[in-house]
């Protein structure tokens, strides 16, 4: 049967078709986490076919906004949503909502949360380390502007940084200053 969700301002359920542009699994895989383009945050537990519709209360639709991004950061149990257009939001699990937490950068293609807790964005304008303290990002880390596409963290603690137009970069965390791998 075709996943559905139970919109969060109605009764009846809604099949997903298309527009998916992230899937995320998350708490030991008991939960699924669905960005959908115009339908948001859907959340899926243990296995289900249907899931829950989260509203991003404050904007003019709560039920019509896209996720374009989801990471989650287990040490902290939090779970981190760029939603277009509206900014950086945190998902809580326990209550089921979604807050939004900086509206500073409003687009992404990924998020990364690092083995020691340090939340990553990239996107058109590069790569971005955003400080939970107080509630900013940094400038872009690359030394250009390159679409970020992709983080990935090997188990030596480097950052892997795939762009677009600007090939593949490295970034040990103790040092902070990507260097070039391919181009």
């Amino acid at each position: 049967s075709r996943p559905q969700f139970k919109p969060w301002n109605g009764h009846s359920f809604q099949p997903i078709y298309d527009n998916i542009p992230r899937v995320r699994c998350i708490g030991d895989g008991s939960f699924v986490l669905v960005g959908a383009a115009n339908k948001g945050l859907l959340v899926f537990e243990k296995n289900s076919q249907t899931g829950i519709q989260i509203p991003l209360h404050g904007i003019k639709d709560a039920g019509n906004y896209t996720v374009t991004s989801i990471a989650y950061d287990p040490s902290d149990r939090l779970t981190w949503i760029m939603v277009l257009n509206v900014g950086l939001c945190q998902y809580d699990m326990k209550k089921k909502s979604l807050q939004m937490i900086n509206a500073t950068i409003k687009e992404s293609d990924c998020l990364k949360v690092d083995s020691k807790g340090n939340v990553w964005m990239g996107n058109e304008n590069g790569l971005f380390q955003y400080d939970k303290k107080n509630n900013r990002f940094s400038k872009n880390i690359l030394p250009s502007k390159y679409r970020v596409i992709q983080v990935f963290e090997d188990r030596q603690h480097t950052l892997w940084i795939a762009s677009d137009g600007g090939g593949v970069w490295f970034m040990p965390l103790n040092t902070l200053q990507a260097q070039p791998y391919l181009s």
